[in-house]
């Protein structure tokens, strides 16, 4: 009974969804504001967690501009939900038009070398967006985590399918090495936290966190070039700036670690450009070993 009332609860969802997709973009914007805003007081963990995020990695803000940020986050995270919306039921040419790409030449290079081509981003509130925009241009094959409800993993699978070639389960290295044999462009965010025997500590924004080396080792077992990506909101809020840059040089390098703090200060380059952007709401910290302090603790 209880996933049924689940199921039905993603189905109304989505039926709002689609009628509320159908509004100007600029309208569609400032109601995602607006959710953010309403969401915000109601998932009080979540909350607490992305503040504390946003603590550990800007200490230098203040009290109010940690609070203006946290605002912003929750603003962003509200547009990525009206996004959905336009990522499967906008057409392609009514998405073109917001769409500004930078740096297209060095994937077509890295293509033309034949290994396949990691496309390396980190999670941000514009990760569907950028995904749905990049496939105007080029269909990759992207990396996903399943959804726990089979309703909704089908319906988003059945959608991503449109704007992708191919979809990888996160755990899938194999479909990952497969994609890269066959000169395909595998759409990677390792940025998460990530436990395991392809996780090692490294340093994000300065602490430990647990951090995903499944791109070195993909690199080094195929030799295909790693091009990291990034999607942003325009400030003018006209659309979306997506930048493609020169593929990693002398990667991977001397070692898992090394590479691991390479990754995480090109994330944190990223996140410092637009930091409300970023998905502060995840516990990016968390399952370190016990020789350090669990940041959450009191979460």
């Amino acid at each position: 009974m209880k996933d049924f009332f689940r199921t039905l609860s993603i189905r109304i969802g989505l039926v709002l969804l689609w009628l509320i997709s159908f509004l100007p973009y600029k309208l569609l914007m400032s109601f995602g504001q607006l959710l953010g805003q309403i969401m915000r007081p109601l998932v009080s963990q979540r909350r607490k967690i992305a503040r504390r995020n946003i603590e550990l990695c800007f200490p230098d803000l203040d009290q109010n501009a940690v609070n203006d940020l946290l605002k912003k986050h929750f603003q962003a995270l509200g547009m990525a939900f009206m996004e959905l919306g336009m990522c499967w039921w906008w057409s392609d040419k009514r998405l073109e038009a917001l769409l500004q790409i930078d740096g297209f030449e060095h994937l077509e290079d890295a293509l033309a070398q034949g290994k396949g081509v990691i496309l390396l981003s980190a999670h941000f509130t514009t990760l569907e967006m950028g995904g749905r925009l990049l496939g105007l241009k080029h269909k990759v094959d992207a990396v996903y985590r399943s959804h726990k409800t089979p309703y909704f993993e089908k319906f988003i699978t059945q959608k991503r399918a449109l704007y992708s070639n191919k979809l990888i389960e996160k755990n899938n290295i194999r479909g990952m090495l497969k994609s890269l044999k066959t000169n395909a462009s595998v759409w990677y965010a390792p940025d998460q936290n990530f436990s395991g025997k392809n996780s090692l500590i490294a340093e994000f924004f300065q602490h430990p966190a647990p951090t995903n080396v499944a791109t070195m080792r993909l690199a080094k077992m195929t030799q295909a070039p790693v091009i990291p990506f990034v999607q942003y909101r325009r400030d003018d809020g006209k659309g979306y700036d997506l930048h493609l840059l020169p593929a990693l040089s002398d990667f991977p390098g001397e070692g898992d670690i090394q590479d691991a703090n390479r990754i995480n200060r090109l994330f944190e380059e990223f996140i410092k450009k637009q930091p409300s952007h970023y998905y502060w709401v995840h516990r990016r910290f968390k399952r370190l070993p016990d020789e350090f302090a669990d940041v959450y603790a009191d979460i």
